[in-house]
């Protein structure tokens, strides 16, 4: 037994010990309340243990008994125990006895199942040794076969008078079971015995005779004090605090992908419908359609933007920028090859997407490329300081190659129209602010 406790006061390592937090901290305290058999054992005694003894007169032996208990570890835990026991005994009808007592406990109580099988968490059952010092305060009556009393402890000599009661010391062993009902309730069963220091619980001392002992076999109720719902009380072996945050965080992340999920499913809801009224008729053939088009009517092959208005309000610039295209304003230094440029297409940072504000730029510079056709284009993308000069060279590089794409794709544009440069970082149009320099610069050439 002592080598049982002594592993389980070591057993118990970092890794479940209970966290601090509430959430996690398994319950620890409980109280139970047993009942049953008592049974003594020594010089006036029966043969049979563990079982109510009834004598003529029919009187039950019995103990009953309330403990209070904590809990440090799934390993090991105190109790006290506090009790009261009235039993009968005789010697094969030679002598008998009487005897009533109050015990009182201090015992060390061990998981027999969690030490032996400390991986399986969240056990309903658990089985348990005790080892305890204490002892009774008792009165007793011994009589022989006529009945005639020959000896009292806690009596006067006739056994009439009741006097204070006798002591004792005694060290407690016992093994229990208990299976939780509830996160709260258990049922238990436990047997054990009390070995007392004397030999005087019967009244009778004998000098080759053993110490005298008495012992219970009792079942019970068990109620856990605690908060927490989420484990299993400490006796369990409850899950270890760090698998229970894990938990947490994984459902918390389940919850976050389902509430995605549903975002996604209802998006995807909202561009089938959108798809449908983008794709629906389209009455001027602009490739905007009518749910969309600010403008139905427009004529065929006019340049539209993204909402299907005609750029013919933009008409005014694109014929100055004609102009300018014939060597007509000189003056302004906006000739063909001049190095002005005439539109600049803006990029939001580390991005290449054409957003539908710059898409109206590139319809003025395809409306004149169409009526046009010796004009050539040169595009040169910029990006600004941010990151490492070859990170941004290549992204300069994209964005030219998406204003590009565009004219190409868009409007019909021959590449062979469009000639493609990059400068990255090296030529900002201003020290700030930085986003004037994310974009790309459109020249007219020969």
């Amino acid at each position: 037994m002592l080598g049982i406790f002594s592993a389980a006061l070591f057993a118990q390592d970092e890794g479940n010990k209970p966290e601090k937090d509430t959430k996690l901290k398994p319950n620890s305290w409980a109280v139970s309340l047993n009942g049953g058999s008592s049974q003594y054992y020594g010089d006036i005694a029966t043969n049979v243990y563990f079982y109510p003894w009834f004598p003529e007169g029919g009187e039950l032996s019995y103990s009953v008994f309330g403990t209070v208990e904590k809990h440090f570890s799934p390993y090991y835990g105190l109790r006290l125990r506090g009790g009261y026991a009235s039993y009968t005994s005789s010697s094969e009808g030679k002598m008998s006895l009487e005897t009533n007592l109050y015990d009182i406990y201090l015992e060390n109580k061990v998981s027999i199942t969690n030490l032996l099988f400390p991986d399986n968490y969240q056990k309903k059952w658990s089985a348990y040794a005790l080892l305890g010092y204490g002892g009774p305060f008792f009165r007793t009556k011994l009589y022989n076969d006529n009945d005639s009393l020959v000896g009292t402890m806690g009596y006067s000599e006739d056994g009439e008078t009741k006097l204070n009661r006798e002591t004792a010391g005694a060290i407690s062993i016992g093994l229990g079971f208990r299976i939780k009902l509830s996160q709260h309730l258990a049922l238990s069963a436990e047997a054990g015995i009390e070995n007392l220091n004397m030999d005087l619980l019967d009244a009778e001392k004998h000098a080759l005779s053993e110490l005298d002992k008495y012992g219970h076999t009792t079942i019970g109720v068990v109620y856990t004090f605690g908060k927490n719902d989420r484990q299993v009380p400490m006796e369990y072996n409850p899950q270890p605090a760090e698998d229970l945050e894990m938990q947490d965080k994984l459902d918390s992340l389940g919850q976050a992908l389902k509430e995605l999920n549903d975002k996604v499913d209802g998006v995807d809801e909202k561009v089938e419908q959108l798809a449908e009224r983008w794709n629906g008729p389209d009455s001027d053939n602009d490739g905007i359609s009518d749910s969309y088009d600010k403008e139905p009517n427009t004529e065929p092959g006019a340049i539209v933007n993204h909402r299907g208005e005609s750029v013919a309000a933009c008409c005014d610039k694109i014929d100055e920028m004609v102009a300018k295209s014939k060597g007509q304003d000189v003056a302004t230094g906006a000739t063909a090859n001049s190095g002005v440029a005439y539109e600049s297409v803006y990029f939001a940072l580390n991005s290449t997407y054409i957003t539908p504000e710059n898409m109206k730029r590139l319809a003025e510079v395809a409306h004149i490329m169409q009526k046009n056709k010796d004009v050539k284009f040169k595009i040169v993308g910029s990006a600004c300081k941010i990151s490492s000069d070859s990170y941004n060279k290549n992204l300069s590089k994209r964005r030219a190659e998406a204003v590009k794409k565009v004219l190409m794709d868009n409007y019909n544009i021959d590449e062979s129209r469009l000639v493609i440069e990059f400068v990255g970082e090296e030529k900002p149009l201003a020290e700030e602010p930085l986003y004037i320099n994310r974009r790309a610069d459109l020249y007219m050439i020969k």
